[in-house]
């Protein structure tokens, strides 16, 4: 427990999380912008569909087709308004890193042994032997300590920290 304590507040780890971090923002920021696409395309067939009507030529196939864009569009801004929302949330410098880490650091000395053992399983993913006594404990990152928020970042693999201990 201590070479994962240490771990916590080292500069490689904290390093990793900001590139985690940079990482889904920038694949992120491509999501958005493939959606803003997608929002000018159905925004076009509404305006086609809107064109049509004021032409003359309503029909109830043209109204659901309106009506079905119009979820479309719906579900595309609110898709980009998560993703946005997300980001913010994950705008962390390595100020706030450290502290949200110190803070766990501190959950793994506390007097209740629940808090600690919750803790550990909050922050070591898996712990693996090997028959050279070796161990490797696997760190969770982001969304295990919250981070993020609960269940973010959404979709992503949980970049995974392991360092090795000798076991005695």
């Amino acid at each position: 427990m201590e070479s994962v304590k240490t771990t916590l507040l080292s500069k490689a780890y904290i390093k990793s999380l900001q590139n985690f971090l940079q990482s889904f923002n920038e694949n992120h920021t491509v999501s958005i912008k493939q959606y803003d696409k997608e929002l000018l395309q159905v925004e076009k067939k509404i305006g086609n569909i809107r064109m049509a009507i004021e032409d003359g030529m309503y029909s109830r196939e043209l109204k659901e087709r309106m009506e079905e864009l119009e979820l479309q569009k719906q579900s595309i801004i609110k898709e980009i308004e998560s993703i946005q929302r997300t980001k913010e949330k994950l705008a962390y410098g390595e100020d706030e890193i450290r502290e949200q880490l110190a803070s766990l650091r501190e959950d793994l000395d506390d007097e209740d042994s629940s808090v600690r053992k919750n803790t550990a399983k909050i922050i070591i993913s898996r712990i693996e032997a090997n028959r050279e006594k070796e161990l490797k404990v696997y760190i969770n990152t982001l969304q295990a300590y919250g981070l993020g928020g609960a269940g973010s970042p959404q979709g992503s693999k949980p970049y995974v920290l392991m360092i090795k201990a000798h076991a005695s």
